[in-house]
């Protein structure tokens, strides 16, 4: 049963010390609703949206300013931002653990300044609601992502513009989008807004890279068996994760046979000697910075799996016994 007692007013400060900014909450938990945030949602008068955990913002796609502000375990203002545009981007705040968006000038009224406390309304509380898009539908999607950029080599494969490497990309674009159709669901995901826009990143780089002729630094013997041995390291990884495959770092489940009982990520191994083999065989200045660029998102998507999976104590002694990431005996 409710309080009687009248809800304090918005800017009001309470006797603990601590403000209220609002008198009503909206609260953005779950994955879907927290990446998405107030994308096809209008914050009502003394109104706000708390999302977490968070520790980064953005406003793409909206159409209106908002106030922001990051607050730590305790409910500390950390950092605040005073109309955050639409299609802006804050920092990664670092101690945050959730984030509050507000309307416009609702820091402004209620005179908070970052180290206040804010208080957070119990009673007037309510999740946001979004419902996620189906998995099928997300994975039909991908899929045809996928298919789409191996589909998109064919013209330079038909006409013979390229050598095995062009290949090599059609054949890996095609098996990965089947994937996309077999996967199962993750136990954990990353909750980092940084991991996923390093996967981003990672899969905008990878889809960047242009088969060039006459740019190759070895003969055609030498890039077949490169690709050959990376093809094989490849399909290798993917055959031992089987139905485990996905992007974002996530907890699929622990893999300690086949490749996995040489390096803790096979397959990111074999895309690194594949990215390698790409660039020897087609160096351009374009190729080399994405692939340098790939180089880096996957050495920080492997840890940030790792990360995810380093409670479990069967992965805790699985590090112990495996020490290379990506190549037996080396790195």
């Amino acid at each position: 049963m409710r309080d009687a007692m009248p809800s304090p007013e918005a800017g009001q400060e309470m006797e603990s010390g601590s403000v209220r900014l609002v008198a009503r909450m909206k609260v953005a938990e779950t994955f879907w609703s927290r990446f998405t945030g107030l994308l096809g949602y209008s914050l009502g008068d003394d109104e706000g949206l708390y999302i977490k955990p968070c520790s980064s913002v953005h406003t793409f796609g909206m159409s209106y300013p908002i106030d922001v502000v990051f607050l730590d375990p305790t409910g500390k203002a950390l950092s605040l931002y005073h109309g955050l545009k639409p299609w802006c981007l804050t920092r990664w705040i670092r101690g945050a653990c959730g984030v509050l968006e507000l309307p416009e000038g609702t820091i402004r009224k209620s005179g908070l300044r970052e180290g206040q406390t804010v208080e957070i309304p119990t009673q007037e509380v309510e999740a946001l609601e979004k419902s996620a898009p189906s998995r099928l539908w997300v994975n039909l999607i991908l899929s045809a992502i996928w298919v789409y950029f191996a589909l998109s080599l064919l013209p330079q494969l038909v006409m013979g513009k390229t050598g095995p490497s062009g290949y090599m990309l059609f054949v890996v674009n095609s098996f990965i989008a089947i994937l996309f159709l077999t996967r199962r669901k993750e136990k954990r995901i990353t909750e980092e807004p940084a991991d996923r826009l390093i996967t981003l990143a990672c899969i905008f780089m990878g889809f960047s890279l242009r088969p060039a002729s006459d740019a190759s630094l070895i003969s055609y013997g030498v890039e077949s068996a490169l690709l050959t041995v990376s093809l094989v390291f490849i399909f290798a990884a993917y055959m031992c994760l089987g139905r485990s495959f996905g992007l974002i770092p996530a907890n699929r489940g622990l893999k300690l046979g086949g490749l996995y009982g040489w390096v803790r990520h096979p397959l990111y191994g074999g895309e690194m000697l594949f990215g390698v083999s790409f660039l020897l065989a087609n160096f351009t200045v374009r190729n080399f910075i994405f692939t340098t660029g790939v180089f880096m998102s996957l050495h920080l998507r492997a840890l940030a799996e790792e990360r995810l999976l380093a409670y479990e104590p069967a992965y805790q002694t699985y590090c112990r016994q495996i020490r290379k990431r990506y190549v037996p005996y080396l790195v």
